[in-house]
């Protein structure tokens, strides 16, 4: 009888011993699946970074946005520029548009601006939020898609001072402004300051 008592207690203790270990075995695979789960991000990271992309964990900043000015009765020609109407901005400069950070928050549904350099056309997109533009690429291919071959989304020095002036395309609308890129500030959807 305590021989089979013996026998039960060194059973109990070694299925103990085993779920102890196989507890500790299941901690340890879970901290290194961590790990490694960590040390991916931080490799994704450097990538994006050696690549010159931005980080996935930017904040949403402001762009560049044009308002379009009455046209010329009977002139077919068109102009959008930094003082337009409505003027209503989130972070103006100057009384007018902010080409230096952007001047309208990123998370705003408004056209794109679309330029046709051939022909000084002057046009627009559907609205699409902001935030969504990642490049002027990104907004050159919206305008190509949705105006035709040759449209390009429209930078701030496509005419003279803040003013791009051309013949008046599809897609501009009553009172709305439209985002612009400028390309040597960032004042832009894809490089402004959160």
């Amino acid at each position: 009888m305590k021989r089979l008592i013996g026998i039960a207690l060194l059973l109990a203790l070694c299925l103990l011993a085993w779920q102890v270990y196989s507890l500790s075995l299941d901690r340890k695979r879970a901290r290194d699946a961590q790990q490694t789960a960590v040390r991916a991000a931080a490799a994704r990271a450097s990538a994006s970074a050696a690549d010159g992309a931005p980080p996935a964990a930017r904040g949403i900043g402001h762009g560049l946005t044009f308002a379009r000015v009455d046209d010329a009765a009977g002139s077919g020609t068109t102009q959008l520029n930094c003082n337009g109407e409505p003027r209503e901005l989130a972070r103006p400069h100057l009384g007018g548009c902010n080409p230096i950070s952007g001047d309208t928050s990123c998370r705003t549904v408004l056209p794109v601006a679309c330029f046709q350099p051939g022909t000084g056309g002057v046009g627009a997109t559907q609205p699409t939020m902001g935030a969504l533009l990642k490049s002027a690429d990104a907004g050159t291919q919206r305008c190509a898609a949705e105006l035709g071959a040759g449209w390009r989304m429209a930078e701030l020095h496509d005419g003279p001072g803040t003013a791009i002036t051309g013949t008046r395309g599809a897609g501009l609308a009553g009172s709305t402004r439209y985002w612009v890129h400028v390309n040597d500030q960032p004042g832009n959807c894809w490089d402004s300051p959160p």
